[in-house]
């Protein structure tokens, strides 16, 4: 009988826990940046659909039409809900009468193809199917050309996530809690891509600014085939200290 109810406890802890792995592994596929191919509501067409991006970075997002930041907010998603739920706060918004709303909707991702449907910002009803009878209705792809997705340094520890068209954050440890190296970047031809230092994360963030000031500018090569990228020729200011924590192959979180 003992025995029996350390079982019982042990698979109610494992299965406490896999929501959660769930939720992460999700959010980690929703980073980086999404062009919109269609959009729908209430069945008609939008024309202006393909000028739309919609960018995840950490549990922040923005709705861009061309380079114009239309909305900013904060999102939360219930990857264990069918079909998949996700919430989106407006913090900003271009029409200020959305500002503190949230957009209650449901997912799908489905690899390089995510499918979202949401309701009018304030509403209390979620869509319960993808249609856009009632609801808005958008399928986005991600935009191939950003550099996009989460990388861990194949035997070590180091992380990248480029979480925006022009953030990148750098994990050596691959723990955010200890140090997080955030920078600008520009990707520029055959894989160049360019980067500034730009503040730091984490409780290490102290120790690390003094050997890698904010302002440190460096560049990389970065080339990508499938599920896996080479990260070489870094050239720049403390380069001996950054080609020991980065360069080398890497593969893409799924």
């Amino acid at each position: 009988m003992r025995h029996l109810l350390a079982c019982v406890a042990v698979g109610l802890f494992l299965g406490a826990d896999a929501p959660k792995d769930d939720v992460n592994k999700d959010n980690e596929k929703l980073q980086g940046t999404w062009k919109a191919v269609t959009a729908q509501h209430r069945g008609s067409s939008d024309p202006d659909a393909q000028q739309h991006r919609l960018i995840f970075s950490g549990d922040e997002f923005s709705v861009k039409k061309g380079e114009e930041t239309m909305i900013k907010g904060k999102f939360k998603i219930h990857s264990s809900k069918k079909p998949k739920e996700i919430d989106m706060e407006f913090t900003e918004a271009k029409r200020e009468n959305l500002n503190g709303k949230t957009a209650l909707g449901i997912y799908e991702l489905d690899g390089d193809t995510l499918k979202w449907c949401w309701n009018e910002p304030g509403g209390t009803e979620r869509p319960k199917k993808f249609s856009s009878e009632a609801h808005l209705l958008v399928t986005l792809k991600r935009d191939k050309l950003a550099l996009s997705g989460v990388w861990t340094l194949n035997g070590a520890e180091t992380k990248i996530q480029f979480s925006d068209k022009n953030v990148v954050k750098i994990s050596p440890h691959g723990d955010n809690n200890v140090i997080v190296v955030i920078c600008e970047y520009a990707a520029e031809k055959e894989g160049l891509v360019k980067a500034r230092i730009t503040g730091f994360e984490g409780k290490a963030h102290e120790t690390v600014k003094e050997m890698l000031p904010v302002g440190t500018d460096f560049s990389f090569k970065w080339k990508i085939k499938d599920d896996t990228a080479k990260l070489d020729g870094l050239k720049g200011d403390k380069v001996e200290l950054l080609k020991s924590c980065l360069e080398g192959e890497y593969s893409e979180k799924k």
